[in-house]
């Protein structure tokens, strides 16, 4: 997203600087983590590439435009850290819980993993939301509503 900024102040080398640096990245973590994590550390490479990419563009639009205003946004991305962390532990810990504690027969069950699934689908979101709410994040209203919108859709037809 910020790239578009560079191109039009004709300074198209910073996001190419950034993109090959986001690919470096990516590789090279990949490449040392893949036999041990597997998906998991293929995807958090690829986070980590897109955290480079950004981190790389941010500088580097200071540079030619000046301090941004941060204190607003301080406090949103603050938020959008504290719903990921916690929507990431709730995920985990109920889908922990669920591998431990419910016996193994019930496990392997496809209503009963669809069900589990649902759950949470249904619990990572709402706490999601609900701390984006708190934070008073820009959207997030609008991002409670979706479900809503969805069934009411697809009741209509």
């Amino acid at each position: 997203m910020l790239a578009p900024v560079f191109y039009g102040v004709d300074r198209v080398r910073v996001p190419l600087l950034a993109s090959m640096a986001a690919v470096a990245v990516n590789i090279v973590f990949n490449a040392l983590t893949y036999q041990r994590f597997g998906a998991p550390g293929i995807a958090l490479g690829t986070t980590l590439g897109a955290v480079t990419n950004y981190a790389i563009l941010r500088v580097g639009l200071r540079r030619v435009a000046g301090p941004l205003p941060v204190a607003r946004r301080t406090r949103q991305s603050l938020g959008l850290v504290v719903a990921n962390g916690l929507m990431g532990g709730l995920v985990f810990g109920g889908w922990w819980a669920w591998q431990e504690w419910v016996p193994l027969a019930l496990q392997h069950g496809t209503f009963a993993q669809l069900g589990m699934v649902a759950t949470l689908v249904g619990v990572g979101f709402s706490s999601y939301v609900a701390c984006l709410r708190a934070f008073g994040y820009p959207g997030a209203d609008l991002l409670a509503s979706l479900p809503g919108k969805i069934f009411k859709k697809l009741r209509g037809r």
